[in-house]
């Protein structure tokens, strides 16, 4: 469903209730934010009332080499615009399964990138080990999501928000941040060029 090009493009969904107001996420974004062919889709923002442009979104993610979901986890629990996002967007005939002519229209030129947020090792009485196993709970059906869809998952970014305190450790992350992004986009792009010379040969 991606067009070549020599520059990927990436979209990054967006969710969190109070999004402009957590410094953490804003730092990540804006060290994303200085790459190329960035489009940021802060969903709280478009949709306050839930009522996603289905259409709108399909279009701009089609174009899109890398989709980086950004998002808090709190009470083992994804946002639920998010939630909703993912069931309306990646519908079967246009995310999976095959179109009105028969056609497959998995997302195979795409990855996908999940950065949570999580609160659940700092607020779990039961320890750490019992926090990341929630964790993974939560991220499964996403997992789930981008097999389904044909996409390759990458490595999630998780991070607790207890290891979140000083300016200098948040810098340090969102550089490595934008060098996961950067690579992961760097990836795509050498292998459309050798699935192009393939097909010029």
């Amino acid at each position: 469903m991606f067009l070549f090009c020599e520059i990927a493009m990436f979209s990054l969904l967006y969710a969190h209730p109070y999004g402009r107001h957590s410094y953490v996420n804003q730092h990540l974004i804006k060290a994303v934010n200085a790459l190329d062919s960035f489009d940021l889709r802060d969903l709280y923002q478009a949709y306050p009332d839930f009522y996603i442009n289905v259409k709108q979104e399909q279009l701009a993610l089609q174009e899109s080499a890398l989709i980086i979901m950004q998002f808090p986890v709190q009470n083992a629990y994804p946002p639920s615009l998010l939630v909703q996002y993912i069931n309306k967007v990646f519908c079967q005939g246009w995310a999976w399964g095959v179109n009105e002519q028969q056609q497959p229209t998995q997302m195979l030129a795409n990855k996908i990138l999940l950065v949570v947020l999580s609160g659940l090792e700092r607020d779990d009485c039961d320890g750490v080990d019992n926090a990341k196993q929630k964790l993974q709970l939560v991220l499964q059906p996403l997992q789930h999501l981008a097999q389904q869809c044909g996409m390759q998952f990458a490595a999630p970014i998780l991070l607790p928000l207890r290891h979140l305190l000083f300016d200098q450790e948040l810098a340090k992350i969102a550089t490595q941040y934008q060098q996961n992004v950067q690579q992961l986009l760097q990836q795509h792009i050498l292998q459309q060029q050798s699935v192009q010379q393939d097909s010029e040969a």
